[in-house]
């Protein structure tokens, strides 16, 4: 990974429909490739 990334973004319905809260502020989320390996950790910031 190179530089920083300043937006994700998902679809709302897909948190419905997998029934998962919504991220939180300040709640980080490991990223992962296909095979399970970390790639980079996320911070919900607003």
């Amino acid at each position: 990974m190179n530089g920083e990334k300043t937006a994700t973004t998902s679809l709302h319905y897909l948190y419905e429909v997998e029934n998962e809260d919504l991220p939180k502020i300040g709640e980080l989320s490991i990223i992962t490739d296909f095979d399970g390996n970390a790639k980079c950790i996320i911070k919900t910031e607003f």
